[in-house]
């Protein structure tokens, strides 16, 4: 993500309030703390996302929350993708259920 240009005060604004919500937030990961930064250093905010994600009300959901859906969603989609078993060994287990 590239950096914009912001005032120091509209960057002031981001960096406190993204301080605020660290100390909220609870746990995070390294990776999870490396991409907020980056996120704010950017020009956003915490309380937005790149994909629009909302929650069942239509709130929009917060970054980090976000960034743990789309994981949680690549994973998912990486088991779905995982290719069937050889034909030799699908036999094998055909034989053992006879």
């Amino acid at each position: 993500m590239a950096t914009i240009n912001l005032d120091k005060a509209a960057r002031s604004l981001l960096r406190k309030e993204m301080n605020t919500y660290m100390q909220n937030i609870g746990d995070m990961t390294v990776d999870e703390k490396n991409d907020l930064y980056e996120w704010v250093a950017s020009g956003n905010s915490v309380y937005d996302n790149p994909f629009c994600y909302s929650d069942e009300r239509g709130n929009p959901l917060d970054y980090l929350s976000t960034m743990r859906v789309v994981k949680d969603q690549l994973e998912e989609i990486s088991l779905l993708q995982t290719p069937p078993p050889v034909e030799e060994e699908w036999d094998e287990e055909i034989n053992t259920l006879f």
